[in-house]
Formats: structure tokens, sequence, C-alpha cells
């Protein structure tokens, strides 16, 4: 996890946008380069985009976190 947040350098300051914050589910995005989603509820950042802009970069249970691709 240390290498996902100085490689898509977020700090203490940035900025969260949460979407979901329902029982089973907290999902939000940390400025425009992460993705996160904790609980046992299905969700993730490239649902319903016509192109896959996410990668999964780290998961275990209940847990996930996407970096926006680039290029």
């Amino acid at each position: 996890m240390l290498a996902v947040r100085q490689r898509t350098r977020i700090n203490p300051q940035s900025e969260w946008t949460v979407v979901h914050a329902k029982q089973g589910l907290y999902a939000a995005f940390v400025g425009p380069v992460l993705a996160i989603k904790l609980g046992s509820a299905d969700w993730s950042p490239n649902a319903g985009l016509t192109k896959r802009i996410w990668k999964r970069t780290s998961a275990g249970r209940h847990w996930c976190v996407w970096e926006r691709e680039t290029g």
C-alpha cells in the first residue's frame, strides 16, 4: 500500500469523494487517481464505463484498491 501511495502521490491533504456509504459498502475516490472499496458488497469504479480506466492494484477480503490507468 505504501508503494501505491507513493506512486499516486496521495497524501493526508488529498481530496476524498465518497460515492457510497451504507451497510456493507464504503467506496470513495481519492483525488483523480485512486479508488477504494471497503465492505462485503460488490462495487467497481469501472461499473457503467464503456472503457476500463481503473486497474485493481491490491485487494483482500472485503476491500480493494484501484489505480487510474494512464495513457
